[in-house]
């Protein structure tokens, strides 16, 4: 539960008014979602 904490802090970064942190949050949250897509991928195969 607490690595989804912290992914709501990041989110919440993207509408920060400094361009160089809403830049930074979005790398960050790609990267996130680039590790978690292909497990879920698999997950959507088995049903």
């Amino acid at each position: 539960m607490f690595k989804w904490a912290m992914m709501r802090h990041v989110v919440a970064m993207l509408e920060d008014d400094d361009s160089e942190i809403t830049r930074l949050s979005f790398i960050s949250l790609a990267k996130v979602f680039k590790d978690i897509c292909p497990g879920f991928k698999r997950i959507l195969a088995l049903y």
